[in-house]
């Protein structure tokens, strides 16, 4: 719950951030903003780094078992990016079943999780 600005020091400096994580800070967005327009202009990519490979991953090999478990992610995991990573990568895939993919979605609980333009501005910051 902290906003804060990080400027580029005067000359060479090194500085150690030691930063607690819980399980919570995972589900958390992080946002980055546009200070002089006064608006968000998108996420923080290091959290979810990991997600991101895992679903480029099941891209390259996109064999039946990782696209179930990406299929359970897309509807179960808690964080709303996950479930559109996980969404976009199944359709990426020209024999998924797109109108099954488009009816979960379209009841998922995260409001821009309902239309291609939410997911999409979902996976701006990625």
């Amino acid at each position: 719950k902290d906003i804060h600005t990080q400027f580029t020091p005067d000359e060479l400096s090194v500085s150690l951030n030691l930063l607690t994580e819980t399980p919570e800070d995972h589900k958390r967005t992080q946002y980055l903003f546009d200070i002089e327009n006064r608006k968000i202009k998108g996420f923080t990519q290091i959290p979810l780094m990991p997600k991101v490979f895992l679903m480029d991953l099941v891209k390259a090999i996109g064999d039946e078992n990782s696209r179930d478990i990406v299929d359970s992610i897309s509807q179960n995991h808690s964080c709303y990016r996950t479930r559109a990573m996980a969404f976009e990568t199944l359709l990426s895939f020209e024999d998924s079943d797109h109108d099954r993919l488009l009816r979960n979605a379209a009841h998922d609980q995260h409001e821009l999780m309902k239309s291609s333009s939410g997911r999409q501005q979902i996976l701006k910051g990625l």
